[in-house]
């Protein structure tokens, strides 16, 4: 998996990106290089709050169309009286 720079950066794609084989890979080399477990947890923390970030704006979004939507029907509403 390390024979490699690609296969490096690959492996550490494959392992924070699609959270695929995390233990496989992350656990022994943080085992065996302690220092390397910020780069990993802040991979991991950096993509999850990106994830988050990309939902929350959606729902936002929808939410201030869904909101202009009922001003502009009120006050057509408003206006018909």
């Amino acid at each position: 998996a390390f024979s490699s720079v690609f296969m490096a950066n690959l492996t550490f794609f494959q392992t924070t990106v699609a959270a695929d084989s995390w233990g496989q890979i992350a656990v022994p080399v943080i085992e065996a290089y302690p220092t390397s477990a910020p780069i990993f947890i802040g991979a991991m923390l950096t993509l999850l709050f990106g994830i988050l970030n990309l939902i929350l704006a959606v729902v936002v979004d929808t939410c201030a169309q869904n909101r202009e939507k009922d001003i502009s029907a009120k006050s057509a509403e408003i206006a018909e009286e």
